[in-house]
């Protein structure tokens, strides 16, 4: 299989002041798959408030308004603007911005920002890219940088830049600084979860709890005595 190359640096874009009204959250944003997906744009808008701390983001934009250097990352998608990056920061904004939505989902205790402040929220910065174009940035961050999300959302999105895009598995390592096996591990955690599903031996959305347990799996799998028990070679290699 060819190997595709993969850019040392995200693209140099201009900074965008796109109109918020115009700005979409994003359907297949990893993290949603922790709370078992998304419906339409007002859902997913309900599930941020409800389980990703919006309400941290939406008090301080509230009290020192939007810092200009948090930018948005952007992608052209169905003839749409999604935010693939800053998808939090968007859904704070939108919730500060309509009385409607925060009634909505039940956030009828954010404070009531004034007409200017209103105002200066109308446009929010961007920069357009593409989901390929910057894995990377969204790798280190989240999977194993400042801002790390679970492992069940870290493993879909190596699971996705590693099946997707063809990009090896060591490569995305080295890319985002993992010098721990831990790309391998999350990618090996995602496969074993769909082998299962596909076998028709699991299914992940049998469960009396709303978050899924994945992190057990994951830990589960680097234990020899599992490795043995579901015939999992610890040298194989999933390039």
């Amino acid at each position: 299989m060819k190997k595709n190359k993969v850019p040392k640096e995200l693209p140099k874009s201009e900074i965008e002041w796109i109109p918020t009204k115009d700005l979409h959250l994003d359907p297949k944003n990893p993290r949603l798959v922790e709370v078992g997906g998304a419906g339409d744009e007002r859902e997913i808008l309900k599930i941020y408030w409800r389980e990703f701390a919006v309400d941290e983001i939406a008090l301080s934009i509230a009290a020192n308004g939007y810092f200009d250097h948090e930018t948005l990352f952007i992608a052209e998608e169905k003839k749409q603007l999604v935010v693939i990056e800053g998808n939090r920061r968007l859904a704070a904004v939108r919730l500060l911005l309509d009385a409607d939505l925060r009634d909505y989902v039940g956030a009828t205790d954010l404070p009531t920002i004034t007409v200017g402040a209103k105002k200066k929220l109308e446009k929010l910065p961007a920069i357009r890219s593409t989901r390929r174009a910057i894995w990377q940035y969204l790798g280190f961050k989240h999977v194993n940088g400042p801002q790390q999300w679970d492992s069940y959302p870290k493993s879909k999105y190596v699971a996705w830049v590693h099946n997707s895009l063809n990009v090896p598995l060591d490569e995305i390592a080295r890319q985002i600084g993992d010098q721990h096996s831990t790309v391998k591990r999350l990618y090996r955690a995602w496969m074993v979860l769909e082998q299962a599903e596909k076998g028709g031996v699991f299914n992940r959305n049998d469960r009396a709890r709303k978050h899924f347990a994945f992190s057990h799996l994951f830990t589960g799998l680097g234990r020899p005595g599992i490795q043995k028990y579901i015939g999992l070679s610890t040298q194989k290699s999933f390039d």
